[in-house]
């Protein structure tokens, strides 16, 4: 995860492009989003992507989840159309050695649901709530009301953020550090309410380091203070030696995250873990929500008011063929050539060349393979690509574009 001055650069995949703009003036991945009008024919917008509140990933769902109603978040792995009004369209989230994960829904419902853009493609971020049902030896959400999904740029997703944006706009509700930047521990339960997914500052007490269980999984700092505690998580074990003591107070720079219900601020690199208070230009302090008439718009864009500017985002050069992981792509590195390695996660086929979905133990991202002459790839493989950062308006992410066979050396599939 690549870090500038003003905040780590983590966590761009899941904001739009005017966010990209005021959240680096701001200090917020999800400061703001594209001044659009929804309801407009014809126009879409590019915004945050926010799934249920206690949503849950999929692979986490098992049978004695059933009979309950629960959250699910992720993004579609697979899709299935109907092909006539008593078969319903699936959205696979999930696919196990044993089940899969689905959300189903019915002919009926698919025009409401789909609106202009047709079915969700692979990679688009979907979450979802409802009663969990089992069909078939496969787990399933029935989805009968808008209200029970939120899908990545669809226009029922987009209106009900912009409410939930205005309900969150009011800076005197957004929770703000101490006078040297850092959150306290106490204040735990109002940064999970309004901060997930924000970089942010925070001090603790070193409590123990747990190491990895797997290969893939982060080393583990457990900070705490008094009753309240979080995970701070990396993936350079040379420097384990240095964090580690125990007693001790730590000053950290991350994003706060929840996985299965632990909380977690994940670390850019080792030096935003320190002893002492970190460097004033690597302590972050979010900033709330601007407000959505505040926004400044394209010139031709619908509400664009007189004399208002584009302001084009900064951008990051870096030397050609530099090797990074999926979590540190960032908008501001659009246009430069980057070498990437990771394992394909889901393979499909486009107008446009092979879609495939990659993953490294940091995070995930769409690669384009444009043209013909590739090997064959699977779900699986490993693959090292040289590819060009784009960033997609529509996703409201960055993506990786691939122009030839050249770029791809595939490696054997995973054990």
């Amino acid at each position: 995860m690549g870090v500038g001055t003003v905040r780590p650069g983590s966590i761009w995949g899941l904001v739009g492009l005017v966010a990209l703009v005021l959240g680096v003036a701001a200090g917020s991945p999800g400061a703001a989003l594209a001044a659009y009008d929804v309801d407009e024919p014809g126009v879409e917008e590019a915004v945050a992507f926010a799934p249920f509140e206690g949503a849950r990933a999929a692979s986490q769902f098992r049978l004695t989840d059933t009979d309950t109603v629960v959250a699910v978040a992720g993004r579609v792995v697979a899709t299935q159309r109907s092909t006539w009004e008593r078969e319903p369209y699936r959205l696979v989230l999930h696919r196990g050695e044993q089940r899969r994960m689905e959300l189903v829904y019915w002919p009926e419902f698919a025009e409401e649901l789909h609106g202009s853009h047709g079915i969700p493609a692979v990679g688009t971020r979907i979450s979802a709530r409802g009663p969990l049902e089992e069909f078939g030896g496969n787990l399933q959400i029935r989805i009968r009301h808008l209200d029970q999904v939120r899908i990545e740029g669809y226009p029922h997703t987009l209106r009900e953020a912009r409410e939930r944006r205005a309900d969150a706009s009011n800076p005197a509700d957004f929770p703000e550090p101490a006078a040297d930047g850092y959150f306290r521990m106490e204040q735990m339960p109002e940064m999970v309410d309004r901060l997930l997914g924000h970089d942010l500052s925070l001090r603790g007490t070193v409590l123990e380091y747990r190491e990895p269980t797997s290969d893939r999984a982060p080393h583990t700092i457990r900070l705490e203070e008094g009753e309240h505690g979080i995970d701070a998580i990396f993936w350079w074990p040379e420097e384990v030696e240095h964090l580690v003591r125990p007693g001790e107070t730590a000053w950290v720079t991350g994003e706060l995250g929840d996985y299965r219900g632990n909380l977690q601020i994940v670390l850019p690199n080792p030096g935003y873990f320190s002893h002492e208070p970190l460097p004033a230009e690597r302590v972050v302090i979010p900033q709330p929500p601007i407000p959505q008439e505040l926004i400044d718009t394209r010139e031709g864009w619908p509400r664009r008011e007189p004399g208002a500017e584009y302001l084009e985002p900064r951008r990051e050069e870096l030397e050609p063929g530099t090797s990074m992981r999926l979590r540190e792509i960032a908008p501001k590195h659009r246009d430069n050539v980057i070498r990437v390695e990771g394992t394909v996660r889901a393979v499909s086929a486009g107008s446009d060349g092979l879609w495939v979905i990659l993953h490294d133990r940091t995070g995930y991202m769409r690669v384009l393979l444009r043209g013909e002459g590739y090997p064959r790839i699977a779900v699986g493989d490993l693959l090292e690509v040289t590819a060009t950062v784009v960033y997609a308006e529509v996703r409201a992410a960055v993506e990786l574009r691939v122009d030839g066979p050249e770029d791809v050396k595939l490696a054997a599939p995973e054990e």
